[in-house]
């Protein structure tokens, strides 16, 4: 499973949006815009994951069925 270190790249929000997820102040919604084939969809479901599994520190395990859904 892709993790958020693999959007380093894409620019300085990356780690803010990992420590809002951390700290659980994400916002309501969340506008992602961009060229067709920059991530946009692997970054929403990797969100997704690390919103639903398990694991304390948020780092999405891809295996459980919380992170599958």
């Amino acid at each position: 499973m892709t993790d958020f270190q693999s959007f380093a790249e894409q620019g300085s929000f990356i780690p803010l949006l990992q420590r809002r997820v951390m700290d659980q102040t994400l916002p309501h919604a969340l506008l992602m815009t961009g060229e067709k084939g920059v991530g946009k969809k692997t970054l929403a479901d990797l969100l997704a994951a690390a919103l639903l599994c398990h694991d304390p520190q948020h780092r999405p395990c891809g295996a459980c069925p919380a992170c599958r859904a």
